[in-house]
C-alpha cells in the first residue's frame, strides 16, 4: 500500500507519535496548532485553536474543500485517471465522515478535560 502524500493533524501535541512517524517517513505534515505545540516539527502549521470544536470544524472543512477543488481542477489529472471508475474519484462522504470523527474525538477530549478541571475546583 502506498504512503499518503501528506497528513492533516489536529492537536500535534496529542498526536506526537503520528507526527514523529510522518517525519521519519518524510511525509509532509499539515497541522492545526496552537501555542502548546512545537511548530518546528510541522511542515505546514496552521495557527489556530486546536481545542475548540468550532475552530477544528471550520479549518477542517476548508481543508476538505481545498483538497476536493484541487483534485477537480488539477491539470495533472491524466485521461487515464479520468477514465477510471467511481471508486477512484474523491469521496466527499468519506471526508465528511472523517471530519465528524475528528469532531467527535475532540468533543470527548474537551468533555474529559472539562470534567478534570471541574474536579480540581471542588
Amino acid at each position: 500500500e502506498d504512503l499518503p502524500d501528506c497528513i492533516y493533524v489536529v492537536d500535534p501535541k496529542r498526536e506526537s507519535t503520528c507526527i514523529r512517524e510522518a517525519n521519519r517517513l518524510s511525509i509532509p505534515v499539515v497541522a492545526l496548532i496552537d501555542t502548546d505545540s512545537d511548530p518546528e516539527v510541522i511542515d505546514y502549521p496552521i495557527p489556530g485553536n486546536d481545542d475548540a470544536i468550532k475552530s477544528v470544524r471550520f479549518i477542517t472543512q476548508l481543508i476538505v474543500e481545498a483538497i476536493l477543488e484541487g483534485k477537480k481542477e488539477s491539470p495533472l489529472v491524466s485521461k487515464e485517471r479520468e477514465e477510471k471508475n467511481e471508486e477512484d474519484k474523491p469521496d466527499v462522504e468519506k471526508f465528511e465522515e472523517l471530519e465528524e470523527k475528528i469532531v467527535e474525538e475532540e468533543e470527548k477530549e474537551l468533555n474529559k478535560n472539562h470534567l478534570r478541571k471541574g474536579r480540581g475546583r471542588q
